[in-house]
């Protein structure tokens, strides 16, 4: 949805009350909706980037505010690609030195992830704002490695459609909470003049949302680790 649609969706809400509040204000109101999120969210997105191999670095798309994870994929040559069996009969019968062989392996494999000694990387934010990508840098990459799947933090962009179901239902209730917290104190206003209304219960119940949404994305934001491997 874009934002012209998340203010007629609010709107629509209300209905039959014509809003006082101004469009204007509701627009406002859903851009700072968009930034609470990309300030205090840890929603997860994933891409996979191809490495610069002269820079032994990539450049991070501008919708990825941080990265928490990074995997090189495996160019290892295929051991049963070469045995004898495979090559001339296309099936192999695992001899004792072969599973020993895959054993130690294995096990090496595990022991080089225990260790996390062999593959650092460290995630560079740009200086000059969101709008231009940082870059990922790498040390100890295997030979052969030519991408990385980048788990990070998603970013909602200047003009971005938001088509995340999850993302869109948080926008949507928070920006509504913020303009019914507006509401409601135009209309306690329009109270002093001897107006009935029910405008400090609008107040309040925007203020209980609001709240609510903030310690939702709190505690659904804790799968990250927002830290680099140096």
């Amino acid at each position: 949805m874009t934002k012209t649609e998340i203010r007629d969706w609010i709107k629509k809400n209300f209905e039959p009350t014509c809003l006082a509040t101004e469009d204007s204000t509701i627009l406002q109101h859903i851009d700072s909706a968009i930034r609470y999120w990309n300030t205090h969210s840890a929603y997860r997105v994933v891409g996979m980037y191809t490495v610069e191999q002269a820079t032994r670095s990539i450049e991070i798309d501008t919708n990825m505010k941080n990265v928490a994870e990074v995997y090189p994929n495996d160019m290892k040559d295929d051991y049963f690609a070469n045995h004898p069996m495979y090559v001339l009969l296309g099936y192999v019968t695992l001899d004792r030195f072969t599973q020993d062989f895959i054993l130690v392996a294995n096990t090496y494999e595990a022991y080089r992830r225990f260790l996390n000694a062999e593959f650092k990387w460290d995630f560079v934010r740009s200086t000059e704002g969101p709008k231009t990508k940082g870059r990922l840098y790498f040390q100890n990459i295997a030979g052969g490695v030519t991408k990385m799947a980048v788990v990070g933090m998603k970013r909602i962009e200047e003009g971005e459609d938001v088509k995340d179901q999850f993302i869109l239902d948080w926008i949507l209730s928070y920006s509504q909470a913020l303009v019914k917290m507006t509401e409601g104190i135009v209309l306690r206003k329009a109270g002093m003049i001897g107006i009935t209304n029910d405008g400090s219960d609008f107040v309040t119940e925007g203020q209980t949302e609001a709240g609510e949404l903030k310690e939702r994305l709190r505690q659904e934001g804790r799968w990250s680790i927002l830290a680099g491997r140096y």
